[in-house]
Parts: C-alpha cells; structure tokens; sequence
C-alpha cells in the first residue's frame, strides 16, 4: 500500500511534468513525449528502463481521478502550492 504521507516516485513525475518542468530537466520532459507516442511494443521497452515514469504516466492518461488525487495530496504535503489547479 502507498504511504499517503509521501508522493511516490510516479506521482511526483507527473507532477514536476505538470507543475515544475524546469526541474525535470530536458531528459526527463522529453521522455514523457517518448512514452505518450510509444506504442505497445515500445512502452513495455521503456517500462523496463523507467517503470515509475511509465506507470504514472498511463494512471495520469487512463485512471479516473487519478490526477485529481494526486493534486490534492501534493497540496495536502505542501509540495504544491494550494492555488495549483490540476
């Protein structure tokens, strides 16, 4: 189960992605690209290199109210400013 008192390492991808592209670095922002093109069989290739990025980038595209939950528990730990809307 996830620690609630923490973002985990997927949740925090997302969110740097969304909020804080500068300091993810040109790497990082441009293997988001990366796995939103990719397709079945490329994915399951970064999945093995990146498995946090690519799991939190599927929840982020694919799970209902994930992004939302995630928002809130970033405002919830002060990781995110409390006006951010996600």
């Amino acid at each position: 189960m996830a620690d609630k008192n923490k973002l985990t390492p997927s949740e925090k991808f997302i969110l740097d992605w969304q909020f804080q592209e500068v300091k993810m670095g040109d790497f990082r922002y441009a293997l988001v690209g990366c796995i939103a093109r990719a397709d079945h069989i490329n994915i399951e290739r970064l999945r093995k290199g990146f498995p946090a990025e690519v799991s939190g980038y599927e929840r982020y595209a694919n799970e209902e109210g994930w992004w939302q939950n995630v928002v809130e528990k970033a405002k919830r730990l002060k990781e995110l400013h409390p006006d951010a809307v996600g």
